[in-house]
């Protein structure tokens, strides 16, 4: 029987293992949202460290909005949103490599959405995404580049829904902001008044395909929304 080689184990530093520690007590809850968290003085007591440790790692919890620090008056654990952490570095979403990673990962489980959306979708959900494509064709009318990222998001949203696969409804809305941020950045790079009559039609049609439970047919009209916006996108960046 051949031995087993044990490997060092990297050394962790004070900081990262205060951090986990403190990290641990809010994820699972033991400190809750509006819990006031011991000094820096208690901490570094109870921890055996140095203030400057402890501080160091209060500061990480903090660029991740775990906690709040409010001067004068103490540290607390916030109620943590990951839409609203996402919502944070949604700008840099606008750099192509982005866009081009976020539609690949579009492809790969919106098309999948799609197909179990056709499968099973019943008469009132069509109803429903029929009162999406509405919105979103009325945004176009109006000229409101606004409503319509969201009302884009709300009609794909909602393909989501009617797959029946909560999976992908939970990867929406863990992502919303992402994909919210993901369509500005489209529509900044091609606002939808240039080319109105590409996104009525397009989501007319897949509306339509839909409702034929013509899987292949909205298969392709699918990435063609994806893919005319990478197109469009490489062309206005020289990628």
């Amino acid at each position: 029987m051949q031995e087993q080689q044990i490997k060092n184990i990297k050394k962790v530093n004070l900081t990262s293992q205060i951090y986990t520690t403190l990290k641990d007590f809010i994820i699972s809850e033991t400190w809750p949202a509006g819990f006031k968290i011991p000094s820096e003085t208690e901490l570094a007591k109870q921890f055996g460290v140095s203030r400057m440790s402890v501080r160091m790692a209060m500061q990480r919890l903090q660029v991740i909005g775990l906690v709040d620090v409010r001067v004068g008056d103490g540290t607390f654990v916030k109620s943590f949103s990951l839409g609203e952490y996402i919502a944070e570095i949604g700008s840099i979403l606008l750099h192509s490599k982005k866009l081009q990673e976020i539609a690949q990962f579009r492809k790969c489980f919106e098309l999948e959405a799609l197909r179990l959306a056709i499968e099973k979708y019943t008469p009132a959900q069509l109803d429903i995404l029929r009162v999406c494509l509405q919105q979103l064709l009325q945004c176009v009318i109006e000229n409101d580049n606004e409503k319509f990222i969201e009302a884009d998001f709300r009609f794909h949203r909602y393909i989501a829904t009617m797959s029946g696969n909560t999976i992908f409804e939970n990867l929406y809305d863990i992502g919303s902001s992402m994909m919210v941020d993901y369509y500005r950045a489209n529509r900044q790079i091609s606002p939808i008044f240039s080319d109105s009559d590409l996104n009525q039609e397009d989501h007319a049609l897949l509306f339509q395909a839909i409702s034929e439970r013509d899987y292949e047919k909205g298969r392709q009209i699918y990435i063609n929304l994806i893919d005319y916006a990478l197109i469009t996108n490489a062309d206005n960046t020289g990628v």
